[in-house]
């Protein structure tokens, strides 16, 4: 069977315009024409003879011009709003960068679980100096080490969380669509259906999970009802979509759980997101992070995985990163 040829490239996605041109330099992309446009009369007309699509922008008219494409590939961590029926049908493989968010996703968890049990998120009510007395009798920190951490989503990201915390001494417990015998660094792996009991025995929970029509509006009543009232919800996904926020609410306000960790994510009045000047964001026990599960290093290995993936096409090799289209992720 002949190798895939590849004579040119169409990048949709302008917003590392400079640096990918930069890194196409020093790798093996000669005779290679890379265009890269966010413009749509340019893309229609450039898509045409291209045989690889990064993207930026896709959607059925685009995939339906690139007769002679051969594989796909999303810069961002999920690719659940690309996956158009089209696409999902179509024989064309399609890759995204989520083999790049574990390292940062995993810190970003650490930080949160860090931040509730020294109890650091208490700085900022009000910002303390050194000839304060300290707060220890009142506040009571806790180690992590012999806590249980339950993690929903046992990809990328919750296997990077799992090692870090079995480092720390922390019991792991999982869940994941697909069970599998045994998970490194996991101590007990549950399947979705046994979710509550998985919850019942956290003390810090993280979410991981990729956004489908299964997980949207996962993270409900019913499962935080199920969490200890002493446990902690760490959103390591970024997701807005997978929390029922009137049930996170509520589970504040009557102290269903002791807190929650969020992700800076935008405006998404759609899943009834409390307002810009809702209480809930001046809860005590509400983190939101300056910034998402992301990291200068994240970015250069996204950038990896591309030129990476791109020699593995040239050669007939398996890619990185392949989305199921029909699971969603």
């Amino acid at each position: 069977m002949p190798l895939p040829r590849v004579d040119k490239i169409l990048i949709t996605w302008e917003e590392w315009r400079g640096r990918i041109l930069e890194r196409a330099a020093t790798e093996e992309c000669d005779g290679i024409e890379i265009v890269v446009s966010a413009d749509r009369k340019t893309i229609l007309k450039e898509v045409a003879d291209a045989q690889v699509l990064q993207v930026g922008a896709l959607d059925p008219e685009i995939l339906a011009r690139g007769r002679h494409l051969g594989w796909i590939h999303a810069m961002v961590g999920g690719a659940g709003h690309y996956l158009f029926p089209e696409l999902v049908e179509s024989p064309i493989p399609l890759t995204c960068s989520k083999p790049c968010f574990g390292t940062a996703g995993a810190e970003h968890a650490l930080a949160a679980m860090l931040l509730f049990s020294r109890r650091i998120h208490h700085l900022r009510r009000p910002p303390m100096t050194q000839w304060d007395p300290g707060r220890d009798g009142e506040l009571q920190p806790f180690d992590l080490a012999g806590k249980t951490v339950g993690i929903i989503g046992l990809g990328y990201m919750g296997r990077a969380v799992a090692r870090v915390c079995s480092s720390l001494g922390m019991r792991v417990l999982g869940t994941a669509r697909s069970p599998r015998r045994r998970v490194d660094s996991v101590d007990g792996l549950f399947s979705v259906d046994r979710l509550p009991e998985l919850l019942s025995a956290a003390d810090f929970v993280v979410l991981a999970v990729p956004l489908t029509t299964e997980t949207r509006g996962f993270m409900g009543r019913s499962q935080l009802r199920s969490m200890k009232p002493s446990a902690y919800l760490i959103d390591s996904s970024g997701r807005p979509p997978l929390l029922d926020y009137a049930a996170l609410e509520r589970a504040l306000e009557e102290g269903w759980i002791a807190g929650v960790c969020l992700q800076p994510s935008g405006q998404h009045p759609d899943v009834r997101m409390p307002a810009a000047n809702s209480r809930f964001w001046n809860h005590p026990q509400v983190l939101v992070t300056p910034c998402r599960g992301t990291s200068r290093e994240q970015e250069d290995a996204v950038l990896d995985l591309f030129f990476r993936n791109l020699k593995r096409f040239r050669q007939g090799r398996p890619l990185e990163g392949l989305v199921d289209k029909y699971a969603g992720y």
